[in-house]
């Protein structure tokens, strides 16, 4: 799991980004992240979930805090009938953290990557960086710079 952490702190230096990082109580919905963060709702936080196609193909989606991905989309990105979020032995795995700690980039295994659009409508993004018990926060533009591959829906 520090592996996770440690490869997204070293991206953010890499490319300049500035970030501001917190320490907190252990979370695992973005409801509680978003509570221990003192924001307002979880529509500023990023979450990250992996699904898993029916072809076996796994992708991460990034939605808001207070979102759901929809499926019927995915699908038609994908161009497959079925998709499902990973099991969490899956996320393990494939992301090198546990379920509620994926962060939106520097995860153990790459992934094709979609971003909702509606997380960049906030200033800042809030998200847990491969750990339950820490947040970084970095302007939303700013996260375009690291997942340049991304695709945008």
């Amino acid at each position: 799991m520090f592996f996770v952490y440690n490869k997204i702190v070293q991206l953010l230096k890499e490319k300049e980004i500035p970030f501001e990082e917190t320490e907190h109580e252990h979370v695992y919905t973005s409801e509680d992240a978003s509570r221990v963060r003192g924001l307002p709702s979880a529509r500023a936080g990023v979450k990250s979930l992996i699904f898993k196609t029916d072809a076996g193909k796994f992708i991460l989606v990034l939605v808001p805090g207070d979102s759901r991905a929809d499926t019927k989309i995915l699908c038609l990105l994908e161009n497959c009938k079925n998709i499902g979020l990973a099991n969490p032995q899956e996320v393990e795995r494939i992301a090198g953290v546990e379920i509620g700690a994926v962060g939106p980039f520097g995860l153990k295994t790459e992934l094709k990557t979609y971003l909702s659009n509606a997380v960049l409508e906030n200033e800042f993004v809030f998200f847990n960086p491969g750990l339950h018990t820490k947040t970084i926060k970095m302007r939303s533009v700013n996260l375009l710079k690291v997942l340049e591959g991304a695709v945008r829906f």
